[in-house]
């Protein structure tokens, strides 16, 4: 599963249906290739048992044993009844179990339970848990009355059978019928044909539950890339290269809503570049159509001449560099964590560049294992880190990146989110004036107007599209005093 997972494309992995596939198999088909096996194996036992019960039952004396199947049948489609009817339940409570543990993670955690408190949110997410609760208690009592009901018929139809069974049974014992090998034979026949049929019946059902959930994993493995890059091909570039966004529209798979609609513009070689607008004015969006995380429905992306759907997704991202808003780092030591490697394997000088242009220098410099930290309060000795820490050790891991004389195009989405302002500050004089950056692109968004004078364009998105290209330093500064002006206002 690691190696689909790892093959398939970015945009799929950011899906929202296959990240709740991949959950469910995750959390069920794992473990179902062991209980197939094991179903299996329980199911060809009982129907072992059952097949020699009942020959032997039908060679003795057919009438008890037809009899006896009669009333084995009515017990075997009882307990697939009432398996299916809890697969169908289960089916329905998983969403109201996932509810569950989040409402009880934000009564409960050190972080969201603070929160919840301070917030006054306590009693009403407590009415919450209880309705949640209540609705896992109505599947337990519709299961339990589908349960009873079975019962009470498959045991009256079991009562009859079972009482002609035993009274043919006695009146060829008084008779005389059987010598006392055949009622052996015939005692232990029905005792086998009894065992065979609970297990049977329970093997058949939980074989059809272990088949039913090994579907989710068959259905992550099946599944394609989200783009299809069958006729793509690798790109080299030497150079910055020139890109060019011409009359673009796009809608994610999983909404169909659309989100960047006509929108057309050229980036040059090195150019710095912020993109500003309202929240789900399609700044992020563009970005990740730039980084072919995502296809365009319509129009197309140049890269230096190059249609970027003809360029391997993975061929593109090895000259550009993306950060996102995502401040989860994994739990190890900070140099494998930004890198990928530990601290003897890599380069020091670009290390302690990014961490100086990230702002994370001071945040390093106070751990006495330095970049050999490991990330998290649970390690022996790692060390916890706030909001705006952990904010500045992903960028410095960006920058890392971005400091490599092959990537060319930096990619930002609202780097500075969570930093104080000196910090800000210190970053975007790095992106404009530092010589590192001189000839890469960046591709900015961002919300504060404080720093839009450290770029050389300012792109303005409204409703998907491009509404103002702000070009040169005074434009760019007239911009902002308006902007600034306009707040003030409204305070």
């Amino acid at each position: 599963m690691l190696a689909k997972l790892t093959s398939l494309d970015l945009g799929r992995l950011l899906d929202p249906s296959f990240i709740e596939l991949q959950r469910m198999a995750r959390h069920r088909g794992l473990w179902a290739v062991a209980e197939l096996w094991q179903k299996q194996r329980d199911l060809v036992g009982s129907v072992v048992a059952l097949s020699t019960g009942s020959l032997v039952l039908l060679g003795l004396d057919p009438i008890i044993g037809v009899l006896a199947v009669l009333t084995a049948g009515p017990m075997i489609l009882r307990d697939w009844l009432i398996e299916a009817k809890r697969r169908e339940l289960e089916e329905a409570e998983w969403l109201t179990l996932r509810k569950k543990i989040e409402v009880s993670y934000e009564l409960t955690s050190t972080d969201a339970g603070l929160r919840s408190r301070l917030w006054k949110l306590t009693v009403p997410y407590h009415r919450y848990f209880r309705e949640l609760v209540g609705e896992l208690i109505n599947n337990a009592m519709t299961l339990a009355r589908f349960d009873r009901r079975w019962n009470l018929v498959v045991g009256l139809v079991e009562v009859g059978t079972f009482a002609i069974l035993c009274g043919y049974f006695a009146s060829g014992f008084v008779e005389g019928k059987y010598t006392y090998l055949q009622l052996g034979a015939i005692t232990g026949s029905l005792s086998m044909l009894v065992s065979g049929v609970h297990q049977f019946g329970s093997s058949l059902t939980q074989l059809e539950q272990s088949r039913l959930n090994y579907e989710y994993l068959t259905r992550v493995l099946a599944t394609q890339p989200l783009i299809d890059e069958s006729h793509a091909e690798d790109i080299e570039i030497t150079e910055t290269p020139e890109l060019l966004v011409e009359d673009i529209s796009f809608a994610y798979p999983s909404t169909g809503i659309p989100v960047i609609s006509g929108c057309s513009l050229i980036i040059r070689p090195g150019e710095k570049v912020a993109l500003v607008g309202r929240n789900g004015s399609g700044k992020t969006t563009l970005q990740r159509l730039i980084a072919k995380i995502y296809v365009p429905t319509h129009g197309s992306i140049w890269i230096d001449g190059h249609e970027i759907r003809s360029v391997r997704q993975q061929s593109w991202l090895n000259y550009v560099v993306v950060a996102t808003q995502e401040l989860k780092l994994p739990s190890m030591e900070i140099a494998r964590a930004l890198t990928g490697h530990v601290a003897t394997e890599i380069d020091k000088d670009r290390m302690g560049a990014a961490l100086v242009f990230s702002g994370a220098d001071d945040v390093v410099t106070e751990l006495p294992d330095g970049i050999n930290t490991w990330i998290g309060e649970d390690w022996p000795t790692g060390r916890g880190f706030s909001t705006g820490q952990m904010q500045r050790l992903a960028l410095a891991g960006a920058f890392y990146r971005f400091l490599d004389p092959k990537v060319f195009v930096g990619i930002f989405d609202e780097p500075m989110a969570n930093c104080d302002v000196e910090t800000r500050a210190r970053f975007y004089r790095s992106i404009s004036e530092a010589p590192e950056f001189s000839r890469k692109t960046v591709i900015m968004s961002l919300h504060d107007p404080l720093y839009l004078q450290h770029f050389d364009r300012v792109l303005l998105l409204e409703g998907g599209k491009v509404a103002k290209d702000l070009h040169g330093h005074d434009e760019i500064v007239s911009y902002r005093e308006r902007i600034a002006m306009t707040l003030a206002g409204d305070l």
